[in-house]
């Protein structure tokens, strides 16, 4: 799970798991488009997608490999 907070002028970002949480970095929102990294078990991932109705459907870079991922926005 990705969570997002936005402070007055910026937006900071925790990316939680089973194995625990770690701290978005590089994290640009701009509109729909967000791109962030995030290390998870010593690799590097690379998310970067934009929005459509609420849903992002986009492909993470792992280390060169590339998995899907299916995002929704929630706001609470």
């Amino acid at each position: 799970m990705f969570v997002l907070t936005r402070t007055t002028d910026k937006y900071t970002g925790v990316a939680e798991s089973d194995a625990g949480s770690t701290n978005m970095e590089e994290l640009v929102i701009q509109g729909d488009n967000i791109s962030f990294i995030v290390y998870y078990q010593g690799y590097k991932v690379k998310v970067k997608g934009k929005f459509k109705d609420g849903k992002m459907e986009t492909l993470v870079d792992v280390d060169g490999m590339q998995f899907p991922l299916i995002a929704e926005k929630v706001v609470e």
